[in-house]
């Protein structure tokens, strides 16, 4: 793991740090409450020669409510974090007392969530899930306690030892000078080749790989060229076979780039892959994020990975970023009806305006025009997010395309002007990766309308999605919501109306994390809290037309 050099380690309790003298790297820890033998154990684990199994030994002997951070002695580069079984958006900054690292929202308990909870946060949080996309692919996710400021696009909160709020900018103008050499058409395809292998290569000297194969052109792409580049380190793509008939043709895309490519592939109930499954086991999670709604997609992938070997699992592989967004193109946001009807309207002028300032600031760029989707601040792989390590022990999620020298690659083809066939899908990545496909799946019409896979999700989901809804009252209040909208909303969902509705994820996700366990509640406990959910939830009102409930929630107009 490379030389031991000598490293401070801090203890961050809920009062204050306690430093520790250690070696081989910095160690930061959160606990609710100091343990006597935080220290020692800090220093057993800093001699451990395995950092991986040094952390599994002290998270397991310790009850930690925050997380565990593995810092670079001298990049104070973030290597490893830990939480409660996952990890969590975390900011740093280096000062004159060190790597300092805070998390995003060191709240313990629901009482105290809400007691930071306010309009401007939610609004933030909507205006983000909308602009940036499902996955809120921004590393500077927001949070709703007022005592942090949101950071804008492209830069990182920093707090210091005090308490005061710094801002650290790091945008790294991955794309200054793009235009001072524009590259012959066939050293630019070359180049993004060879950009895209050597960071597989690259990730595979960290440990055994595994993609998400989803049968689609960017999967297909990073699955082809791990069995070019790295086979002997790749244990193969993990999938989701749908039973469903609207699945058939995604199915045969499948097939087909198997018979091209024949290679392992490890099929994944697709029970634990529906949007909206396994919501009773989503981590803590240290702000909202709208990846809780699709946790069993993510756990289920990496579980499967685990079980072939693979460290390192390729998933969330930015294709559309690569492929089908013009670096020069801005982006463009209006905010959707069903959105608007759900918010009041001072809430929906709040959510509008602060999209508009964050589409600004994405269109806006580091370099010389080089803005919108492309901004570095969306891709950091250097930073950990709330993704990065999955709920599976020893999996780490990375993006299967995306780096800065990938990046730059691209946008330097985009100004190569490759021919692009209008009846190919992503003609930009037929460009350099034609042969890597079978032909079928650049022509196919399109993919599968996934918009009934999100409404067979929600009506599996039920029992969850209705108990999370149930314990929504005080969170509803505090945003100054009226108290029925999001249970009524979700017996309409998981009853097949509206599900697809952003909004309905965007209340979901936000009720996961403001309702969401403290870490450690024992387990008797959740099985009693569970059984009162199970017994009063939505008593008498099985039968009742979810129509009819949704209309007696007040729905406004946009404005």
């Amino acid at each position: 793991m490379g030389e031991k050099v000598a490293c401070r380690v801090s203890v961050v309790t809920s009062t204050r740090p306690k430093v520790v003298e250690g070696r081989f790297r910095h160690l930061l820890l959160w606990t609710d409450s100091f343990a006597p033998d935080l220290a020692n154990a800090a220093m057993a684990f800093t001699n451990e020669p395995d950092v991986e199994r040094g952390i599994a030994r002290l998270f397991a002997r310790l009850d930690l409510t925050y997380a565990i951070v593995a810092v670079e002695s001298w990049s104070g580069i973030i290597t490893m974090a830990a939480g409660y079984n996952n990890l969590y958006p975390l900011y740093f900054c280096q000062d004159a007392d060190g790597i300092v690292i805070k998390d995003a929202l060191p709240c313990t308990s629901a009482d105290e969530r809400l007691q930071h909870l306010d309009q401007s946060g939610f609004a933030d949080f909507v205006a983000r899930a909308v602009v940036a996309g499902p996955f809120e692919l921004s590393i500077d996710t927001l949070t709703f306690d007022r005592r942090w400021r949101t950071v804008p696009p492209g830069q990182r909160l920093a707090i210091s030892p005090d308490g005061r709020t710094l801002r650290c900018d790091i945008a790294d103008h991955v794309f200054q000078g793009i235009h001072d050499a524009i590259p012959p058409l066939a050293q630019a395809v070359d180049e993004l080749r060879e950009a895209i292998d050597l960071r597989l290569v690259s990730l595979a000297q960290h440990g055994l790989v595994a993609s998400e194969f989803s049968g689609g052109i960017d999967s297909s792409i990073v699955r082809a060229r791990c069995l070019a580049r790295i086979a002997s380190r790749y244990r193969g793509g993990v999938t989701c076979r749908f039973p469903y008939l609207e699945f058939a043709r995604e199915s045969e895309m499948q097939d087909a780039v198997l018979m091209h490519a024949p290679g392992a592939v490890t099929t994944v109930d697709h029970r634990c892959f529906l949007p909206f499954s396994e919501l009773s086991e989503v981590p803590w999670h240290a702000s909202p994020t709208l990846a809780s709604t699709a946790w069993g997609t993510f756990a289920s992938v990496a579980r499967a990975a685990r079980q072939v070997g693979a460290h390192v699992l390729l998933s969330g592989h930015g294709g559309d970023t690569l492929f089908r967004w013009h670096p020069e193109q801005k982006l463009q946001y209006v905010l959707p009806a069903d959105v608007a009807r759900w918010l009041p309207p001072s809430l929906c002028r709040e959510v509008t305006a602060r999209a508009h300032d964050i589409a600004i600031g994405l269109n806006a760029g580091p370099g010389e025009g080089f803005g919108g989707l492309w901004h570095p601040g969306l891709f950091d792989p250097c930073h950990p997010t709330a993704l990065l390590r999955s709920g599976v022990p020893g999996v780490h999620y990375v993006s299967g395309l995306i780096s800065r020298d990938v990046l730059r690659a691209a946008a330097r083809l985009w100004l190569a002007d490759p021919p692009r066939d209008e009846q190919i899908q992503k003609a930009f990545a037929s460009s350099v990766f034609r042969s890597d496909l079978p032909d079928a799946l650049w022509r196919r019409p399109g993919k599968v309308d996934h918009l009934g896979i999100v409404y067979r999700g929600a009506i599996a989901a039920r029992q969850d999605i209705l108990r999370v809804a149930e314990r929504s009252n005080e969170l509803l209040e505090a945003l100054g919501l009226p108290q029925a909208i999001f249970p009524a909303f979700a017996e309409a969902a998981t009853r097949g109306i509206d599900s697809g509705n952003p909004m309905f994820s965007i209340m979901l996700a936000v009720s996961l994390w403001a309702s969401q366990k403290k870490p450690g509640t024992p387990e008797w406990e959740l099985r009693e809290q569970n059984k009162i959910y199970e017994t009063q939830l939505f008593i008498g009102n099985g039968g009742d037309d979810a129509k009819k409930i949704s209309e007696s929630v007040p729905c406004y107009s946009t404005i």
